[in-house]
């Protein structure tokens, strides 16, 4: 099946979703740092963000009380 650039694109319309952060120079400069030499490393930003995210998810499931 060839590739459609229509149906990527109705595919991710439906089936992704994106999140934007604004980086200030002045206070998140350590957070720029980081991803500047993630780039030059050629590291997914990305997968490093979901994993991020997927470890506090966990911290907080552990830390809800239970009923």
């Amino acid at each position: 099946m060839a590739y459609s650039p229509e149906a990527d694109k109705r595919y991710k319309k439906t089936n992704v979703s994106r999140v934007l952060i604004s980086l200030y120079t002045n206070t998140d400069k350590d957070i720029i740092t980081l991803i500047d030499e993630m780039n030059r490393k050629k590291q997914s930003k990305q997968a490093y963000i979901k994993r991020l995210i997927r470890e506090d998810m966990a911290r907080r499931a552990k830390e809800e009380p239970r009923e």
